[in-house]
């Protein structure tokens, strides 16, 4: 890819791709999930983290920590299916995890119409609803994951050659059935 935050880049090295994407919510991967080839499987840690931002900004515990237990209980899931078979993990998302995302939209469809847009809750709120498809796209499966942390983690600790490179990073997993590509964002490393 390249050096550039451009939707160019991704539209060029994705556009013989076909299967799943995951990524974070970066608008300059959008263009290229608009003709359905490709699916986004956004990354569900940095949805929870918007939750984290506005439970940081209150003195006790209140409406952001509510949707964080419903995090707090599907990263426990995952964390427990995380090393099985896809189709052993498919199954056991059917039965203990989808439930959750259910639970968490209908509390999220609430909170919306009670929360201000662009307090923190309301981002919070409005950002997971905005991206809720894509959010829970990984429950259709057993070959993909709630997140694209590990991915990013793995990228952050990579040297790199100057002061401001923008790194993108796939880590590409491909099997007969479906392809994934996992795709985090930009890196911005200082030295």
């Amino acid at each position: 890819m390249g050096r550039s935050w451009s939707r160019d880049a991704p539209l060029s090295l994705l556009a013989n791709y076909r299967g799943d994407l995951q990524a974070d919510a970066y608008p300059g991967y959008d263009p290229v999930f608009v003709d359905g080839a490709i699916t986004e499987v956004a990354c569900n840690v940095h949805a929870r983290r918007k939750f984290v931002e506005a439970a940081d900004l209150l003195k006790n515990p209140g409406r952001p920590h509510q949707a964080l237990a419903f995090y707090k209980a599907i990263f426990r899931i995952e964390r427990q299916i995380m090393d099985l078979s896809d189709a052993d993990r498919l199954k056991d998302r059917l039965e203990k995890t989808v439930p959750l995302p259910a639970q968490f939209k209908a509390w999220l469809d609430q909170a919306v119409h009670t929360v201000l847009p662009k307090d923190g809750l309301g981002i919070a709120v409005n950002y997971a609803l905005k991206h809720w498809e894509a959010l829970t796209n990984f429950t259709k499966t057993g070959h993909l994951g709630h997140q694209t942390t590990m991915p990013s983690a793995a990228c952050a600790r990579w040297p790199l050659e100057e002061k401001h490179f923008y790194l993108w990073a796939p880590n590409v997993q491909v099997t007969p059935q479906r392809s994934t590509t996992r795709w985090s964002s930009p890196a911005r490393r200082t030295r």
